[in-house]
């Protein structure tokens, strides 16, 4: 099993990797399970994805669209991962 907090850094750089544009849930997940140590099952990657939106400051945003949640990296993400 991986940690949380090694795929919240996993998620973090993925994003980090995406911008400036948005990533599209599927290859969001896709692309974070592949940088995992182990591959991720959806439900830790949903719970990973749900604190880094409710850490304070947010460390990524969602953007809800017709063909699905996009994300995005923040400051406060960008911050953490020169942690």
């Amino acid at each position: 099993m991986v940690k949380q907090t090694d795929i919240e850094r996993c998620a973090l750089n993925i994003l980090n990797e995406f911008k400036p544009y948005l990533a599209p849930d599927r290859q969001f997940y896709t692309h974070t399970s592949a940088a995992c140590v182990k591959p991720i099952t959806r439900g830790e990657f949903d719970a990973a994805i749900a604190a880094l939106l409710a850490k304070e400051p947010p460390q990524i945003t969602c953007i809800k669209k017709d063909d699905g949640n996009k994300f995005a990296i923040t400051s406060a993400g960008e911050a953490r991962l020169c942690e």
